[in-house]
Parts: structure tokens; sequence; C-alpha cells
């Protein structure tokens, strides 16, 4: 058996077949080649050319912590590094969201899960704010907003990543409080009418941000 560059034994047999435990191939991603040579008295025989290769895969491994930032205005943008490679290719992520002052707080991860990411080739997607504040979710404005994430593939789920302690950003923030709006009276009437009619107009100052 071989993998990368070097060959190793694995066991002398006198039946045309060898059943190896799929537990044997233990590095995920990692690509195995097989050759078999027959012994006759103590006599060994040149060794057959390579196999088809024999790819190992698994679930995949576990992701870095997500970096969290404040995206649009009603969506929270959540950024990752995909997992390593586990010789299957990544179909789905998902993740797991809870509030709190920061990671250590009364309430725990919910078990529902967020699809996030219909491409699984683009590490990032945005959480509608809304969803979050309906059930099961039911977060409040103010609250902070932790999240970890796992992939999937074929072979199963990964594990979550760790929380990092400073991604927390609040589910939504109540707008400021406007100046008041402002009142312009204008002549509307066309020239040489009878009647005068007028337009009021009402104009403010749009927030920057929120």
């Amino acid at each position: 058996m071989r993998t990368g560059t070097t060959y190793q034994l694995l066991k002398t047999v006198n039946t045309p077949y060898l059943s190896i435990p799929t537990t044997f191939f233990n590095v995920p991603g990692a690509t195995y080649k097989f050759k078999v040579r027959a012994v006759v008295c103590g006599q060994r025989g040149a060794h057959s050319d390579d196999s088809n290769d024999l790819l190992h895969s698994s679930a995949p491994g576990t992701m870095q912590p997500l970096s969290i930032v404040s995206g649009p205005t009603c969506g929270i943008k959540i950024n990752w590094r995909p997992p390593p490679n586990s010789g299957s290719p990544i179909t789905r992520y998902i993740v797991q969201v809870k509030t709190g002052t920061n990671t250590m707080g009364q309430s725990s991860f919910l078990s529902t899960n967020i699809l996030c990411g219909e491409n699984p080739s683009i590490p990032s997607c945005v959480i509608d704010k809304a969803v979050l504040m309906k059930d099961p979710f039911n977060l409040k404005v103010g609250e902070s907003f932790f999240a970890k994430i796992a992939a999937v593939n074929s072979k199963g789920q990964g594990t979550f990543s760790a929380v990092n302690p400073d991604t927390g950003i609040k589910i939504l923030t109540p707008p400021e409080v406007m100046q008041p709006p402002r009142l312009n009276k204008t002549l509307f009437s066309t020239p040489g009418a009878t009647n005068r009619t007028y337009k009021v107009t009402i104009s403010w100052d749009p927030l920057t941000g929120n």
C-alpha cells in the first residue's frame, strides 16, 4: 500500500483478496494506492502496477471561529474559512446562534439550525435579522448575537466551530431620534387662476446610518 510516496507492507495472505477495515485509512483526504506480488517457494515476483486510487473521505473537520459583521441594515453577514479537505466536497453549512452579553452568558445555543449560503463555494452569507427575531430564535432588540458553524458533506456533519468572543454584535439597534421635519408652503395654482392653491412640502434629514 502507498500513501504519498511511501509504500507499506500490509500482509501476506494465501487468498486472492485482502479485507481492510476502513478505520485503517485514518488520513482524511489522503489518496491510497495498492500493488501486489506473488511468492512461490520463497521466491518473490515483481510488483504489479499500482491499483486505482482510493480516496479516503470523512465528515468535514472542525471549522475556525466565525467572523461576524453587521452587514445590510436588516442583515448580519457571516464570514468563514472552509474546513480542511476531508475527501468529500462540502454541500452546505449550518449555523447555530445564541444571545447574551458574552459567550459565557446564561443562554445556550439553540438546536435549530440555520442553513447558511446556498452556494458552498462562497464562504459567507447574510442572515436576515427578521428571521432571528421570530420563533424559534426570538432574539430581542439590543441583544448581542453569537454564532458557531459546521460544514456538511456526503459523509455527515463536521464538528461545530468554537465561538469567537469578539464576534458579538447587536441584533438590531432602534433608530436614533430624528430632527424635526421642515415645512415649505409654495403656490401651486396656475397663472390666471381665480383661486390660489398652495402645496406643503414636508422634508427631513435622513439618518446617516444605524
